[in-house]
């Protein structure tokens, strides 16, 4: 068993704990006094963290605890993103074992106990183990100036293509096999059956410079259900695949920011991607670019917004959907969507889509385990 570090925090101030596990290392969580019953009223949190690249298994073998319905009484939570509030949290009761895999580097387990409870138990065990899925790469390279992209350095990057206008008019970016995500508004007055998904692509006009170019049909087009047309509040969307890609060096998936949950991304360094116009009302390039941009405090962005800025540099026309890299450790993190600006390149800066404000909601709406957290 390894060392706990206890933290005080809110309701749990007397019973919180945290430990950062070594890759293959285990400890041990047990309810106050085992083997003895636990206490009326009682609050525990246990906080756990793996190492890049490895994910956590939370294993309960020894569970003694009274039964209730949907676990309304005494009850053990897990949260397997990590959320430190319990918000997508699992509740566990009875006398069932059960385990649990975290969808990141992240877990956190909670115990509460009624005023009115009978006392119960449990023990379990949590483990660091190698996370067999990758994402977030980036494949690096000399390009001969400007802001094109190297073929193939953002593998995740995909573009959204109306059929009959022959063009990529919105971009988005590879979340898993079968998911991609993309700005809301990118679907408007558009019907899915005209539109598709293009993956490793690199320059729309040659076709050459890159063996991994795919064209995929979508199956579904899922918008937020508090996308606001007017405001642009909650413009994301999940682009469903008719067809599960299969991955290779030039189509992966990005990193979901399951990791940046609870930090500031203020002044961070972002890399945006797309086949945007070059400039406001200008012609859209058929290669892929790319720009650093810095995240700013700005009065436009809501909590559920991040606002980008640099001079003489932005985002522009069709542009919208596509990506905010956060480029961490060697591992794209997707951390943006591009939603809208004010022209291109002035003195405003340009407002996107948070996505640490939406991993829940990716979350809820895919069927896909497949997300990884480097």
């Amino acid at each position: 068993m390894l060392a706990v570090t206890q933290v005080n925090l809110n309701e749990y101030a007397k019973c919180d704990y945290y430990q950062e596990l070594k890759p293959l290392s285990k400890f041990v969580i047990s309810s106050p006094g085992f083997p003895r019953q636990y206490s009326r009223g009682v609050s525990c949190r246990w906080a756990a963290e793996a190492p890049a690249g490895y994910k956590l298994s939370l294993n309960c073998n020894n569970v003694q605890m009274p039964f209730s319905f949907a676990c309304l009484s005494d009850q053990i939570q897990v949260s397997s993103t990590g959320h430190s509030d319990m918000a997508d949290a699992k509740r566990f009761c009875g006398n069932t074992a059960f385990k649990v895999d975290s969808l990141s580097t992240r877990m956190t387990i909670s115990l509460k106990t009624t005023q009115t409870s009978f006392g119960g138990k449990f023990r379990c065990s949590v483990k660091a183990i190698k996370n067999k899925c990758t994402c977030g790469l980036r494949n690096r390279g000399k390009i001969a100036g400007g802001n094109n992209t190297f073929p193939n350095e953002y593998p995740s990057m995909a573009g959204l293509v109306d059929f009959i206008e022959r063009r990529i008019y919105c971009g988005a970016t590879l979340i898993s096999t079968t998911y991609a995500l993309s700005a809301a508004h990118c679907k408007s007055g558009r019907a899915i059956s005209k539109l598709g998904l293009i993956v490793g692509e690199h320059d729309t006009e040659k076709g050459s410079d890159s063996n991994f170019t795919l064209l995929v049909r979508i199956s579904q087009f899922i918008l937020h259900t508090g996308f606001n047309q007017r405001t642009n509040e909650n413009d994301i969307a999940l682009v469903k695949l008719a067809t599960q890609l299969t991955f290779n060096n030039g189509i992966q998936a990005a990193c979901l920011p399951f990791k940046f949950i609870n930090i500031p991304l203020v002044s961070h360094n972002v890399q945006a991607v797309g086949w945007g116009t070059l400039e406001f009302a200008g012609p859209q390039t058929n290669i892929l670019q790319h720009v650093t941009l810095q995240i700013v405090n700005y009065g436009n962005c809501t909590k559920n917004q991040i606002c980008t800025y640099g001079k003489n540099k932005d985002t522009c026309q069709s542009d919208s959907g596509g990506p905010l890299y956060l480029y961490e450790q060697n591992v794209l993190y997707i951390v943006g969507i591009v939603s809208y600006g004010f022209e291109c390149a002035t003195k405003e800066p340009a407002v996107n889509t948070k996505v640490t404000a939406y991993i829940n909601w990716i979350l809820e709406n895919t069927v896909s385990k497949e997300y990884c957290d480097l």
